[in-house]
């Protein structure tokens, strides 16, 4: 067998086993009473009545923008920050004490500053939500950095990249 036909074989089973499966559950417990093993129509239908309701636009996609927003805020600022860091052992050290410091707060413990700071609302959710997310970004940035062979360094010196 050729290499596409490989590959074709490989995203029909991708696509044809969830649904076997699905198939075989839905027929399987079609008749099930037992209250630990609900028919698969009974699940789903539960499933639409919880997630699927009519102010789905009025309190999910808010939550969802203000999500995407704090993540991305602390994406830019941890990569801003964390790359610089990452490339200087004296800012690294410099900043350290501080760094450690300030993750070290746990989120509810600034509530009441950003309440005072900020004020209630969309501003304070996505001020919370940035700052636990730009630790592990952070960190991880520099080590990213921290860890690019010197020789790789040296060679986008060299070539001015």
């Amino acid at each position: 067998m050729s290499a596409r036909g490989k590959r074709i074989l490989g995203l029909g089973l991708e696509i044809a086993v969830p649904i076997a499966v699905l198939v075989a559950w839905g027929v399987w417990s079609a008749n099930a009473g037992s209250f630990y093993f609900p028919p698969l129509t009974e699940i789903l239908e539960t499933f639409e009545e919880t997630w699927l309701f009519e102010r789905v636009g009025s309190d999910v996609v808010p939550s969802l923008t203000r999500l995407f927003a704090g993540y991305f805020i602390a994406v830019v600022l941890a990569v801003a920050i964390g790359i610089p860091l990452g490339l200087s052992r004296t800012a690294r050290r410099g900043a350290s004490p501080i760094v450690e410091f300030l993750r070290a707060i746990p989120p509810p413990a600034l509530i009441p500053f950003a309440i005072v700071v900020i004020g209630v609302g969309t501003g304070y959710k996505v001020f919370i939500i940035a700052f636990v997310c730009v630790w592990p970004v952070l960190l991880n940035t520099i080590d990213g950095i921290t860890g690019i062979d010197p020789t790789l360094k040296d060679t986008t010196r060299v070539y001015g990249v």
